[in-house]
């Protein structure tokens, strides 16, 4: 049974978040900053945050100059850069620090957030890797959905991400090592993105694979001979299987399908999970939910569902009748519960925990229960909440 230790409330987003869509929340690694994406029809920004600080930090590179004018992300189809920031937590927290990269223009840059005399502060962004060292990859278009893995003993996680002009999966090691992890034949219309290390050994990753409309998760079981190791985890004719996450002891995968079966252009998707071990099958865990930010334009990369633990998935329910609550499935016994948040239309959950028993969680929202859908300033919301599961 998951309790509430501090009811959901909405997070204040300053004078820049009136009237725009909240998309993606984020937790650090400790819970202490939260990032955020705000959408309007032109334009995509990343802040991060601590809860009730009333302090916020844009992350942004090159552009930082022309910040209050947003970002083009609808430019992808012309061919030039995708001008698309994504953000990605570093996998734990040193010395009080959380480390993060993001893209900014197709450029890929990290830098920290912590804490100076009891204040939130960020050091100024810098490059990843040097554009020199990168060469010709992501030069073209653009870096796209980078994600961070666990912190190395020299400090800096690796990190993967897809060259959007190739398609194809690249690692950017801890010694910064650029490593090409997936690659295809000239002709091939193949995107491998949506990569996620497996926890704690940076060394196994699932990614999603797209090829002629169809989307399929593979795995690679050791990045150092990506080319030996790569196979497929499941792959449905007909259907999509993505937005894959792991269970913290890595011995489990969840992900989204709207798998068909015997329902041909079944348009809703369901929750399924599969277990690492030889020849296991996935498992159909609960029907009709709502993957996170489902709206086309603004596309992955997926957060994908959200542990608690290694037996409890939290989700958002696909129901319009009951506005999409939020739900949680315990694996083990198979009971689905709701979560009562008090909001309506909810979306993107995102879990931290915390290691004392508590979780933090925070989603995307339209607000209380008694929000007016029909006023025309309606917009998504992020709400935050603190959860106790007790067994």
């Amino acid at each position: 049974m998951i309790e509430f230790a501090q009811k959901p409330r909405q997070l204040e987003a300053g004078e820049f978040g009136q009237g725009i869509n909240h998309y993606r929340p984020r937790w650090s690694s400790d819970g202490r900053w939260l990032s955020f994406e705000l959408i309007d029809e032109n334009s995509l920004r990343v802040f991060i945050t601590v809860p009730g600080s009333g302090q916020y930090f844009e992350c942004r590179g090159k552009s930082a100059a022309g910040s209050s004018g947003g970002l083009d992300i609808f430019s992808d189809q012309s061919g030039g850069k995708v001008a698309v920031t994504r953000l990605s937590w570093a996998r734990q927290t040193i010395s009080n620090t959380s480390m993060f990269c993001f893209t900014d223009n197709g450029v890929l840059y990290k830098s920290n957030a912590y804490f100076l005399l009891d204040k939130p502060s960020m050091t100024p962004p810098k490059e990843f890797l040097p554009a020199a060292r990168m060469g010709p990859v992501g030069s073209e278009n653009g870096i796209l959905i980078p994600e961070m893995g666990f912190i190395t003993e020299k400090g800096q996680p690796p990190v993967i991400f897809t060259d959007n002009n190739t398609g194809d999966l690249y690692a950017i090691t801890g010694n910064q090592e650029l490593k090409p992890l997936t690659s295809k034949k000239p002709d091939e219309k193949i995107t491998d993105s949506c990569a996620k290390f497996r926890p704690a050994d940076n060394r196994s990753l699932v990614f999603v694979r797209t090829f002629e409309g169809n989307s399929d998760i593979f795995i690679i079981d050791d990045i150092i001979r990506p080319e030996e190791t790569t196979r497929s985890l499941v792959g449905w004719d007909k259907s999509d299987e993505f937005a894959p996450s792991w269970s913290p002891d890595g011995e489990k995968i969840a992900f989204y399908s709207n798998n068909a079966g015997d329902a041909p252009g079944k348009k809703t998707f369901d929750l399924y999970m599969v277990s690492l071990a030889p020849k296991a099958k996935p498992t159909l865990l609960v029907k009709n939910i709502r993957p996170d930010n489902i709206e086309e334009k603004i596309g992955p990369p997926y957060l994908g569902p959200q542990w608690m633990g290694n037996d409890v998935i939290v989700f958002a329910s696909d129901d319009n009748h009951a506005k999409d609550p939020l739900k949680y499935v315990q694996i083990s016994t198979k009971i689905v519960e709701g979560l009562s948040v008090g909001t309506i239309l909810n979306d993107s959950p995102s879990v931290c925990d915390l290691g004392d028993g508590t979780y933090l969680l925070a989603y995307t929202t339209f607000g209380n229960s008694p929000t007016d859908l029909s006023q025309p300033d309606i917009t998504n919301k992020i709400f935050y909440a603190k959860l106790i599961f007790s067994r």
